[in-house]
């Protein structure tokens, strides 16, 4: 996995040119800004706006070899449409899991050498892995 310094530096225009820039938005509590495409949106705290605090892919709208880039500097053994089993098999059991649509269900993993991420991975029941959301824990807990 990425060390949380690298992690910090990360940008989503690095990997899509036609990102659109966000401020103010609301997430997990707090105020972000940071570079989305789609559902595709990468955020820095707007108190901290230097470093990446969260990252989603939409692994559905993200070109392949774009979304193999991603997972490959995150150091994730992921990849689109895995089975929650081969997820499991990268990332450990998870610590939570929700069903917000009736026919996916997001599941909640601790990572890093010391838990410094929490990430989530939404699986179609029909289709496996279609978004990722990576998230450094101090973020998140802040909540």
């Amino acid at each position: 996995m990425i060390e949380p310094d690298e992690f910090a530096k990360l940008r989503l225009r690095s990997y899509l040119d036609d990102a659109v820039d966000l401020e103010n938005w609301q997430y997990m509590g707090r105020e972000w800004v940071g570079e989305a495409d789609g559902f595709t949106e990468w955020l820095r705290p707007a108190d901290d706006p230097c470093r990446l605090g969260s990252l989603a892919i939409d692994l559905e709208e993200v070109p392949s070899a774009i979304a193999a880039r991603m997972l490959g500097t995150l150091g994730l053994g992921l990849r689109p449409h895995m089975g929650l089993a081969a997820v499991i098999e990268q990332l450990g059991e998870p610590f939570d899991s929700a069903a917000f649509v009736p026919d996916r269900r997001s599941h909640d993993f601790r990572a890093g050498d010391s838990g410094e991420y929490v990430i989530s991975c939404t699986l179609k029941h029909d289709g496996g892995l279609i978004y990722i959301v990576v998230m450094n824990s101090d973020y998140r807990e802040a909540v």
